[in-house]
């Protein structure tokens, strides 16, 4: 099917030039008095300016969040799709579209969990079921890496929450085109928590094969007070079994859901 050259079928297109000066003036004093990169604006690639602009050009603007005094995140939605935009207020300029390292740091916020009004608590669920009397309280699943995800809860019998709890629950889920956890002397999750280390061996596995793809689960009780760590830790890797490309680390946000759980908890 034959398709135009300019829009590729969308429908649409991206007044190059125009969009250059859009893209200049929009960023901050601050990034536009940095020697070099006026000159590097011009050398932008066409197909990148296009899916910069595809959101705010042919999307709507869904709605603005204000992170603090000087910094905020504009959320465009466009097929479907959220696309983020970063602002910062510049004291004698205003506001401008934000550029690292140009315009400093930028503060962590929920706006980094990906749409609009997430939050921490987005991440748990809780599920009661009735033929076993018993409720199990967790996070969703955790992408640490390629094909790897971690989820950690509690399970307690009722509806209602003990005070204090003895033990969690750790469960790693792997996803690959071969078998990466079959052998025992991988069936175990080791945890390096700010700089502590510590590791649970003998985790139960189970796995099956879909159409060509292997699923592979790793699950076991942890001390709850190694979940309290992990709620408040502010560095966490790890690795699953001795394959080297199964280690990890998590990222501020998966922290902020470990913290999330915890509080909920206690």
């Amino acid at each position: 099917m034959w398709k135009c050259p300019d829009c590729k079928g969308s429908g649409y297109k991206v007044n190059r030039q125009l969009y250059l000066k859009v893209f200049w003036n929009m960023r901050s004093h601050a990034y536009r008095v940095t020697p070099g990169q006026r000159a590097e604006v011009a050398t932008e690639d066409y197909a990148r300016l296009q899916r910069i602009a595809t959101p705010v050009t042919a999307g709507s603007l869904h709605s603005v969040e204000l992170l603090d005094d000087t910094h905020g995140v504009s959320w465009h939605i466009h097929r479907g799709e959220y696309s983020r935009f970063d602002w910062v207020r510049e004291e004698e300029y205003g506001w401008a579209w934000y550029s690292a390292p140009h315009d400093g740091p930028w503060p962590q916020s929920n706006a980094d969990f990906g749409y609009p009004g997430a939050r921490p608590s987005d991440f748990i669920e809780s599920e009661y079921d009735r033929f076993e009397d018993r409720t199990i309280v967790r996070t969703k699943s955790l992408d640490v890496a390629p094909g790897l995800s971690l989820v950690f809860g509690v399970a307690y019998q009722g509806r209602t929450k003990p005070k204090e709890f003895e033990q969690a629950l750790a469960l790693v889920y792997s996803t690959s085109k071969s078998w990466r956890f079959l052998k025992k002397v991988h069936h175990s999750l080791s945890l390096d928590i700010d700089g502590s280390i510590t590791q649970f061996e003998d985790l139960k596995r189970d796995g099956t094969i879909n159409r060509g793809s292997v699923t592979e689960t790793l699950a076991g009780p942890i001390p709850f007070a190694t979940l309290r760590k992990l709620g408040s830790a502010t560095s966490i890797e790890g690795r699953v079994g001795l394959d080297d490309d199964a280690q990890f680390s998590l990222t501020r946000l998966h922290r902020l859901v470990l913290h999330e759980l915890v509080t909920q908890l206690e």
